[in-house]
């Protein structure tokens, strides 16, 4: 297992690593990802592999950051991330979320979020933004929760989705 970089009263947080795919297949095909984040063709356990180390453990190499990989803490396999990201578009780094359906609305992606944006900040990390459409009510709340108040609407470049950015 990645050495844990962060504990909460009831998670683990740590680094992504290979055997982490299956959790990645699974939430980048739920219907909220699909939908709020977009198609990131990741249609078995190859593509997820691939994506996690071209995207997530080469981001932790880069940066010193990336995807916490979220755990209870009596459990092995992760259900949620919480990412720290570092965009060519953004001159802040930007915090996301992403859970299984099943462990929705227990307070587990607040609990995270404060925890890596207070270790964020410990870094020297900050401000942190977040964005996402002006439709996915419970990231902005999260968001909102976290903090970060919006500060205007945007396009990543190439792409045509309308999205709100919030700051803190």
């Amino acid at each position: 297992m990645a050495d844990v970089v962060l504990q909460t009263e009831r998670l683990i947080l740590r680094p992504p690593i290979p055997e982490d795919a299956p959790y990645f297949l699974a939430v980048m095909n739920t219907p909220d990802w699909l939908a709020n984040i977009g198609d990131r063709s990741i249609s078995d356990l190859a593509s997820a592999e691939k994506y996690l180390r071209k995207k997530g453990i080469a981001h932790w190499e880069q940066h010193g950051f990336g995807h916490f990989v979220m755990l209870l803490k009596d459990a092995t396999m992760p259900f949620g991330t919480i990412s720290l990201g570092v965009r060519d578009f953004m001159e802040e780094a930007d915090i996301g979320f992403a859970i299984l359906p099943d462990y929705y609305r227990q307070g587990y992606a607040f609990e995270a979020s404060k925890a890596v944006q207070a270790w964020a900040h410990g870094q020297g990390i900050e401000p942190l933004c977040g964005f996402c459409l002006p439709t996915n009510e419970a990231s902005i709340g999260l968001l909102k929760k976290l903090g970060m108040q919006f500060e205007k609407e945007f396009n990543i470049p190439g792409d045509s989705d309308l999205l709100h950015l919030y700051s803190e």
